[in-house]
């Protein structure tokens, strides 16, 4: 018996079993996933157990991938990590003496700067190609089970349960249009349904398209993107519905351009059919697109699109001349400092000013490393989509390179968790993206 890898090429048969970095990892992500579901709908109290659990279990695949020579202690990857740790360690202190921030703070700061980064990498060296398989078909399994719940919040009133948010306050219920609410799905908040959707975005295309075969349904990919189409479009996001058309027009071009071992007839169909399944959407969901309308006028009204996208990847308009060299601290600008001061944001809004405010001139050295990690990337990626037609590595670092600029990673704990999960298996599809024998 025979499967097929995850860029369709057969291989010998893969015995169905999860290593023991792919249920740390899968684990994690349920976490993640479901933490805000359990924070929103059973108790508030359940957020620093939940958060702690993860964090452990995070600190664990670290250990064991280091304790297996997983992660080799020469390997180019450990030493990145172990110097740029170092940088951060050493600089949180300078920053502590001259700041004078509580102990606390540094400590929460090291958490957002290192630990996810350091079991992403863990885990993108670790698992096993099987793993990715099967992290996918979980992913693909998740986009189907959260339509349902995104199309009831849709439909349903702000003061309903399926909406509630921690505490229970209906005021608090982020509105897309009157009484339509903006879809937080499993989620505490509407950043982090729009940051999953644009995780699971980049392999419902590649599924699609033909790039991931494992299904023994053929049927199963079209509705997986029909799921993922009508959750984007009832998610009332400007930055969803952008990753979602960007992402899909570089398929196709991609599609059209470096497919492997397609007839063109393949090729037209299944963009027919994409492109088909996206224009029928907003007319069985028309009170989404009425609602979707409204929303982006008002908030185009209120603050462009492009100068959002401006603000997201160079900080918004004035934070330029709040950054100084020390830097304010590491962990100044998350959520948990934000509470703490009873402010919305404690630093800045977006990730690029979080980063440089808080970091100083370490936060410049951040930004100038995310930047070549994703040339490199892209370098690599492009090759690889030539070389065998596989574009998965590719869409995945499309959307790392909006990850890594303007997601709230520094600064919010989902999408902290989220950013690095994705970063993870950006790298791991590296090592599994040649066509094997």
């Amino acid at each position: 018996m025979h499967h097929q890898n995850y860029t369709g090429a057969p291989v010998v048969a893969i015995k169905p079993k999860v290593s023991i970095m792919g249920k740390i990892f899968l684990v994690v992500f349920f976490i993640v996933l479901f933490e805000g579901a359990i924070r929103k709908w059973i108790s508030p109290s359940l957020t620093n157990p939940l958060v702690l659990t993860r964090d452990v279990l995070a600190l664990y695949g670290v250990y064991w991938a280091l304790n297996r020579n997983k992660l080799k202690t020469g390997s180019l990857i450990f030493k990145i990590l172990l110097l740029w740790t170092a940088v951060v360690v050493l600089w949180g202190l300078v920053q502590l003496i001259f700041n004078q921030n509580p102990p606390l703070i540094y400590l929460i700061g090291l958490r957002f700067w290192l630990l996810y980064l350091w079991f992403a990498c863990a885990a993108a060296v670790a698992m096993t190609e099987n793993d990715f398989r099967i992290i996918i078909k979980v992913i693909m399994i998740i986009t189907l089970c959260m339509t349902p719940l995104i199309v009831l919040q849709f439909y349903s009133p702000p003061g309903a349960f399926i909406n509630k948010q921690i505490g229970g306050d209906e005021d608090k219920v982020f509105l897309l249009a009157a009484n339509v609410v903006r879809t937080t799905g499993f989620f505490s908040f509407t950043a982090g349904q729009s940051t999953l959707l644009a995780v699971v975005t980049p392999f419902v295309l590649s599924v699609l398209m033909g790039t991931t075969k494992f299904f023994k349904n053929k049927w199963l990919p079209i509705a997986v993107f029909l799921a993922l189409t009508t959750c984007t479009m009832l998610s009332g996001s400007r930055s969803a519905l952008a990753t979602f058309i960007i992402l899909f027009a570089i398929m196709i071009f991609l599609e059209t351009f470096f497919a492997k071992g397609k007839s063109e007839t393949k090729k037209f169909l299944v963009i027919a059919l994409s492109l088909a399944v996206i224009m029928t959407i907003p007319f069985i969901f028309s009170t989404a697109l009425d609602a979707t309308t409204e929303r982006v006028v008002s908030a185009n009204e209120s603050e462009p699109f492009f100068d959002r996208i401006q603000s997201m990847f160079f900080g918004e308009p004035g934070s330029q001349d709040a950054i100084t060299f020390i830097g304010y601290g590491l962990g100044m600008g998350t959520n948990f400092v934000g509470i703490l001061s009873n402010t919305k944001f404690a630093l800045g809004e977006t990730e690029i000013a979080r980063t440089l405010m808080e970091g100083g001139i370490v936060g410049f050295i951040f930004v100038a490393f995310k930047i070549s990690v994703v040339i490199i990337a892209f370098r690599k990626a492009f090759y690889i989509v030539r070389k065998t037609g596989n574009k998965l590595p590719f869409l995945l670092w499309v959307v790392l390179i909006i990850a890594l600029f303007s997601w709230s990673i520094i600064g919010q704990l989902t999408i902290n968790a989220l950013g690095y999960i994705l970063f993870g298996l950006g790298l791991a599809s590296f090592r599994f993206s040649e066509n094997k024998k």
